[in-house]
Order: structure tokens, then C-alpha cells, then sequence
């Protein structure tokens, strides 16, 4: 019964989370950092001015907050 109550709740949260976390692959000097900058310059700067024509939930004004988070080394 503990069990199923931990799966359980383990979906729910995971069905609640609305982050999304990506990774980027490719092989040396492909352009990932580069893609990466500015992918998070065009999120961070959404409302002023600047489109992603192609990612729906910034076109219909559903992207609610974009946070850059530094990385642990």
C-alpha cells in the first residue's frame, strides 16, 4: 500500500511539474554553446520585442517565466 501511494504521488508531481529540462548533443565545435546562448537570449528576452515564431507556447503568449540557472561544476 506504501508503495502504490509513493508511485502515485510520484505521478502526480511529476504531472504538475511544468519544467522542462534540455539537453543539447553533438559532436566538438558543432555550434551546442552557441545554439544554447541563443535559444536562452530569445527566452529571456521574449516580451520585448523578440520571436520564436516557431515555439507555439511563446506565439500564444502561454510562456509564463524563463530563469537562467547557473550550472554546478
Amino acid at each position: 500500500m506504501k508503495r502504490l501511494k509513493t508511485e502515485l504521488n510520484a505521478l502526480v508531481n511529476r504531472g504538475v511539474d511544468r519544467h522542462l529540462r534540455l539537453a543539447v548533443t553533438g559532436l566538438s565545435r558543432s555550434g551546442k554553446t552557441a545554439f544554447i546562448t541563443a535559444l536562452v537570449n530569445q527566452l529571456l528576452n521574449i516580451h520585448t520585442g523578440a520571436r520564436l515564431p516557431l515555439l507555439s507556447a511563446a506565439r500564444e503568449e502561454r510562456l509564463l517565466g524563463v530563469k537562467r540557472v547557473p550550472q554546478r561544476d
